[in-house]
């Protein structure tokens, strides 16, 4: 699911658990602790409060996808 969703150019919130050789943090996207719903939120708010933040960390994440195609 975050391959596709990287490949779609979405900006990808995950947990250390899982996805960890795509997702890097504050590179292309923000990993968040499991089952932290306070985390959760604080990331969701920098992405819609971070300007060009999403849409770079989009780019970034669909073009480090590219490695599993």
């Amino acid at each position: 699911m975050t391959l596709e969703a990287g490949g779609c150019g979405l900006p990808i919130y995950y947990h250390h658990e899982g996805a960890a050789d795509l997702v890097k943090h504050i590179i292309n996207g923000l990993i968040v602790e499991a089952g932290n719903v306070d985390h959760l939120t604080r990331a969701l708010r920098r992405m819609a409060d971070g300007g060009t933040l999403r849409n770079d960390f989009a780019k970034k994440i669909a073009q480090d996808g590219e490695r599993y195609l």
